[in-house]
């Protein structure tokens, strides 16, 4: 999604604050999506999903969920205290 607005000419343009807000937009739904994916992985850890509930829940491939809990699995334990 590009905000923009014609200037003089009919030239269309981006300003610096409409850019702002696009890429504002686009970090708050990187980050979202990567708190769900991380609370959904956990849940797959902690036993209340299993690998395919969460694939579905994401929208991912099984292999993705996979591969993220084996991550997990690897990390010390006290990261997470």
């Amino acid at each position: 999604m590009h905000f923009s607005h014609v200037a003089a000419g009919g030239v269309c343009q981006v300003t610096p604050q409409h850019r702002t807000t696009e890429l504002t937009v686009s970090r708050l739904r990187f980050e979202r999506t990567t708190q769900d994916r991380i609370e959904t992985t956990l849940k797959v850890l902690l036993g209340q999903l299993t690998d395919e509930e969460a694939a579905l829940r994401l929208s991912v491939p099984l292999d993705d969920i996979v591969m993220w809990v084996n991550r997990l699995q690897r990390m010390p334990e006290g990261l997470f205290r």
